[in-house]
């Protein structure tokens, strides 16, 4: 029977050994994308760099679909 495992404690490749058939992030993509936000609202709030982000260009890729 398929096993389905939450991501982010073992390497997906160590999961794949195991027989692990579907990997989930849960909500850790959201949480990632509200923390990085945060951190940017912040920044700029307090005057300091914002750290790297994507150009337009490789934004609007992203989102072009296949």
């Amino acid at each position: 029977m398929p096993l389905n495992v939450l991501a982010g404690r073992h390497p997906v490749a160590e999961l794949a050994d195991l027989g692990v058939r579907r990997v989930s992030t849960g909500s850790l993509l959201f949480r990632r994308a509200v923390g990085a936000a945060v951190d940017a609202a912040l920044a700029v709030r307090s005057g300091s760099e914002a750290g790297p982000a994507p150009d337009y260009a490789t934004a609007q890729g992203w989102s072009a679909g296949p």
